[in-house]
């Protein structure tokens, strides 16, 4: 009797040996599949803002879109010295702030009709520190010196220089260092948002009278519900974000479009958090081709982590310039020019304020950067 009892407990030993060397095998087999088919889906070739299929995008200077002109008497002029045109800026120190474990990637977002420039501009940070994930929209009318070039609005660095004088001029006016970036255009924008099945936004009565009534949002199908929160399709996100006609109630025109495209950019990572892993690797499939960044394979794949390390809480949001800390202007070249837009920027405060904002009011550590003011 002892005997087939040391038989029978010896067969269910093996039996479930063998069930345990299976199971892990078969989890084994899952992990390399799916570590196999995220590198497959970050390897997929992605595309310029022409639809070409290239490894990179480094802009070359273009012809812009028509500068709107419409209420400029009402600012202060600048002129700048005719033998000289735009060195009107004046040099002044920010310090420079960059923390171990502190992660900073800008998202642009671009229009081929318009030369490439960025109208879109949010660094999104992932502090591993107190584990936050924090969003920084950056106003494009901003006024900066622009190393090798004249000054310029900050929405035509990238245009002008490509994504080394883009990191370089953050560094020099806002005392950040950016550790990559992505950026994707308009059109683009309306396949990722597609691609996740529309984001939730509340869109005022406002707003949604005069999108409906626009070019914004071309297609009658496109048409939205005033004054609800709703399901927007890629078309109706990219109207939503681009316009700036229009104010919010609270900021007006390009200061409520700033927070419009924070709004997108948030509504999009909830429909990202809530989906599930087989969801997510089909919505990458479709969406890693649309895009172009600096980041390899790995890279991606370590920020990834560290955001959901991070953790996935609310996302503390800002904008760049705070208030109180610029003035609008119209720059001429001379007497003669009909004049643009801009904004003249405190940098230092600004700095201040968006260190303050990433990293805690402690300051860690100080090098002094040179700046425009």
């Amino acid at each position: 009797m002892d005997k087939d009892n040391k038989n029978t407990s010896a067969t269910k030993k093996s039996i479930l040996s063998k069930v345990i060397i299976g199971l892990a095998g078969t989890i084994a087999l899952a992990i390399i599949i799916f570590v196999c088919y995220v590198l497959h889906l970050l390897s997929l070739p992605r595309r310029d803002l022409d639809g070409n299929t290239v490894p990179s995008f480094d802009p070359v200077e273009t012809t812009t879109e028509e500068e709107d002109t419409s209420g400029l008497e009402d600012l202060p002029v600048v002129t700048a010295p005719s033998t000289n045109p735009g060195e009107t800026i004046e040099q002044t120190t920010v310090t420079h702030r960059d923390e171990k474990g502190v992660y900073n990637i800008i998202l642009l977002g671009a229009d081929k009709v318009s030369g490439y420039l960025t109208d879109s501009m949010i660094v999104v940070t992932i502090n591993q520190n107190d584990n936050s994930i924090k969003m920084t929209s950056f106003m494009r009318d901003m006024w900066v010196s622009i190393p090798g070039k004249s000054p310029n609005r900050l929405n035509t660095v990238y245009q002008k220089g490509g994504r080394d004088l883009l990191f370089q001029v953050y560094r020099e006016h806002f005392g950040i260092e950016l550790h990559g970036y992505v950026l994707v255009d308009y059109s683009s924008l309306a396949d990722v948002v597609d691609a996740l099945g529309g984001v939730e936004i509340y869109v005022s009565k406002r707003i949604a009278d005069f999108l409906n009534t626009s070019n914004y949002i071309p297609k009658e199908y496109c048409t939205l519900i005033p004054g609800a929160t709703q399901t927007l399709n890629g078309a109706q996100v990219v109207g939503y974000c681009r316009q700036r006609q229009l104010g919010n109630g609270v900021e007006a025109n390009d200061f409520a479009r700033t927070q419009r495209q924070r709004e997108v950019l948030n509504a999009i990572y909830e429909k990202f958090r809530n989906k599930s892993l087989v969801e997510l690797l089909g919505v990458m499939e479709k969406v890693l081709p649309l895009v172009l960044t600096d980041m390899s394979s790995a890279e991606m794949i370590d920020i990834a982590t560290k955001a959901i390390t991070a953790g996935l809480g609310d996302i503390e949001q800002m904008r760049i310039p705070i208030n109180g800390t610029y003035a609008d202007y119209t720059y001429k070249e001379n007497v003669d020019d009909i004049g643009k837009r801009v904004m003249k920027i405190d940098f230092e405060a600004n700095a201040k304020a968006l260190h303050d904002f990433l990293f805690g009011s402690d300051e860690v550590s100080e090098e002094p950067t040179a700046a425009g003011n």
